[in-house]
């Protein structure tokens, strides 16, 4: 497998419609947001590789869902459910059981 990850956000239609208006979220019309998080340089057979991978995998979810702008503050369970949904996929596409721990440890699921 590549040493590199998207860390996709992929927001389900329904989530999509509701926040259609907002200035910094992504409509139904545009692809999901992503971000190339690199980790050749890690051992992902560490505990401390694996913790600066996921550290690596929040910082690209943080990136590509921003937080909303003071307007619309509505929108910040949206946001959470991105970045959620962003490193949950990320995690699961890399496929390594420290990492997924990891993940379930701090409330992310592939649900």
């Amino acid at each position: 497998m590549s040493r590199t990850a998207h860390c996709l956000a992929a927001l389900a239609a329904s989530v999509i419609a509701g926040t259609a208006g907002s200035a910094n979220l992504p409509t139904a019309a545009d692809a999901p947001p992503s971000m190339t998080v690199r980790y050749a340089d890690l051992d992902l057979h560490t505990a401390q590789g694996v913790a600066t991978l996921y550290h690596r995998l929040t910082l690209a979810a943080r990136a590509v869902c921003p937080e909303p702008d003071a307007h619309h503050l509505e929108n910040l369970g949206v946001t959470r459910k991105c970045r959620q949904a962003a490193v949950a996929r990320a995690v699961d596409t890399i496929g390594n059981p420290m990492l997924a721990r990891i993940a379930v440890d701090h409330g992310v699921s592939n649900d």
